[in-house]
């Protein structure tokens, strides 16, 4: 694995042994990026550039760290497994990230039902397809989560089929690359 562009674009990362974490593949991280990037420029912002990151399900910290790539400012990584934890501050460690993150040793689903430290600019999801993500949105929709203009995107099995609107959030993008699918949110269902 490795980091898909920006500053870190090239650098190798490193995954966790076992079947208990499954890391996105540098071609559906490629793509989740560039749609992400196309949604804000289309919006009038530069990229990701001064966005701050929650990466839920965070596993080796692969889609927060390329936010960070990117140019996001601050990822808070929520991970429960401890070798993907290991594994993820090895990584941060390695790329010298570790002042521009924050790790939650926990469960995802308890840190979204608590009290969140500000609002984020992305939100991004990987959870194990078994879980699926459709229990998420209600969790992503509370008004406190997401930044004006601010995206969710979610990484789930193909086969699961989320809905148009959940609450506050419009899908916007929804794409399938193999067995995995890409859904992009937004809580303002105004902007295209």
């Amino acid at each position: 694995m490795r980091v898909v562009a920006g500053a870190l674009g090239g650098r190798s990362l490193a995954a966790p042994v076992g079947a208990a974490t499954r890391p996105s593949s540098d071609l559906v991280r490629g793509a989740l990026f560039a749609a992400l990037e196309a949604r804000r420029s289309a919006w009038g912002h530069r990229a990701l550039v001064e966005v701050r990151v929650l990466d839920l399900f965070a596993g080796s910290g692969a889609l927060g760290i390329e936010a960070l790539s990117r140019g996001a400012t601050h990822a808070v990584f929520v991970e429960s497994d401890r070798r993907a934890l290991a594994v993820l501050w090895a990584n941060l460690d390695d790329l010298g990230l570790r002042e521009r993150a924050t790790v939650v040793a926990g469960d995802a689903r308890a840190y979204l039902a608590g009290p969140v430290p500000g609002a984020f600019g992305l939100i991004l999801a990987d959870p194990p397809y078994a879980q699926g993500v459709a229990s998420l949105l209600p969790l992503l929709a509370r008004g406190d989560r997401l930044a004006p203009d601010g995206l969710c995107a979610l990484q789930h099995g193909a086969r699961e089929e989320l809905p148009e609107r959940s609450g506050t959030l419009q899908r916007l993008l929804h794409r399938v690359h193999g067995g995995t699918a890409l859904s992009i949110y937004a809580a303002r269902a105004d902007r295209g």
